[in-house]
């Protein structure tokens, strides 16, 4: 699949590849297959979380260095020992995580937020045509928010060292219409709210996700804000990138602070990346990566993005492609099945400036052994 504007785009430089460890028996190897999302913490572990449910469970992994070139020693952490899921949320439904990031004491999370659409099962055609009209929202899906992190460890509480009055506390984004407070906000946007409701019958649903719906994909940090990549929808070859600033407004619940003087709790910034959508996110300095590649389910090209200094840009802005802030730097090897890359963070180990990249579905070649699975590291522009 050729981009517009491809001529001359190289393909990464592969540095090397890092094995990760999950361990034994059937858990670990459903993780390694759907691998979402990666980040390290300031003690050199290394965060993952997958997309799918892990024992009915959502589960978070840290990997800590274990000899060259490796990470293993798994400690799962499950997100409802530290935070409470939605009220109408049950331990069998997916959260989707697809975002993590790690700032200053706190490990963030996000779910993708987004509706999905049934799968035919391929037994019964009338009913697999049935299933195809079929779109649900799962609560946990709407999960962001943060826990505090010691010690390599989640924690629901812990001391903050500079405010000693006040300790770091897990929290979510409080529940809202829709989902929670972020899609209570968006569902009047005059470019998202379309994309939130749609009339089904005697039904108002979302437009299902890896169909142009609405759907994060990517987190970043920076600061007191937070980046939201979206992977859907694409407007018109437009992707988005949402800025929110989540505040405490009661024990355990965030909600959205002010941005403005007019009460804007979100910024939208439109960003010109060849008719992809954003796939994941990663702070770099003043700069995020992005990774882009298809909003449907189709298999495509991916590419990674350097936008520098986002804190300078405007409320609802574009940047569209040859602005000297979007630098495209270059893209992913495509293969026929499989190895969708999902997840990636910076990673200075293998001799300069690094970008680690997980992938859910991985090529069989990439699987050395059962809960055993390889990460590519690609050399990373300044």
């Amino acid at each position: 699949m050729a981009l517009q504007g491809d001529e001359g785009m190289q393909q990464g430089h592969l540095l090397g590849r890092v094995l990760l460890r999950f361990g034994e028996g059937k858990a670990a190897d459903d993780t390694v297959s759907q691998l979402s999302a990666a980040v390290f913490d300031a003690k050199g572990g290394l965060w993952l979380a997958g997309d799918e449910l892990e024992e009915g469970r959502v589960t978070l992994s840290r990997l800590q260095p274990e000899g060259p070139g490796g990470y293993g020693n798994r400690q799962r952490f499950e997100l409802r020992d530290f935070i409470d899921l939605p009220a109408s949320g049950e331990d069998e439904d997916e959260a989707d995580i697809e975002g993590l990031d790690v700032a200053g004491p706190y490990l963030w999370f996000t779910g993708s937020h987004s509706s999905k659409r049934s799968q035919p099962k391929g037994k019964d055609p009338s009913k697999d045509v049935e299933r195809l009209a079929r779109v649900t929202v799962e609560a946990n899906r709407f999960l962001l928010g943060r826990v505090p992190l010691t010690g390599g460890r989640l924690a629901r509480s812990a001391p903050d060292p500079d405010r000693p009055d006040r300790p770091l506390a897990a929290a979510r984004l409080a529940d809202g219409d829709g989902g929670n407070a972020l899609v209570e906000a968006l569902r009047g946007d005059a470019h998202l709210g379309p994309f939130l409701q749609t009339v089904h019958g005697n039904a108002v649903l979302p437009l299902a996700g890896k169909e142009n719906g609405f759907d994060i994909e990517g987190l970043a940090v920076m600061d007191r804000r937070l980046y939201l990549g979206l992977r859907g929808p694409v407007l018109r070859g437009w992707a988005m990138l949402l800025e929110i600033e989540p505040q405490d407004t009661a024990p355990g619940r965030l909600g959205l602070a002010r941005l403005d003087d007019k009460d804007r709790r979100y910024r939208k910034h439109f960003l010109k990346l060849d008719g992809l959508g954003i796939r994941e996110l990663a702070a770099d300095g003043d700069d995020l990566l992005i990774l882009a590649g298809p909003t449907m389910m189709l298999r495509g090209q991916m590419r990674v993005y350097r936008l520098r200094n986002v804190a300078s840009l405007a409320a609802d802005s574009l940047t569209p492609a040859g602005d000297a802030r979007l630098v495209p730097l270059f893209d992913l090897p495509t293969v026929a099945d499989g190895d969708n890359a999902e997840g990636f963070t910076r990673y200075d180990q293998a001799g300069g400036a690094g970008l680690l990249v997980v992938y859910d579905t991985p090529a069989a070649e990439r699987r050395p052994a059962p809960g055993e699975v390889f990460a590519d590291v690609f050399r990373l522009q300044e």
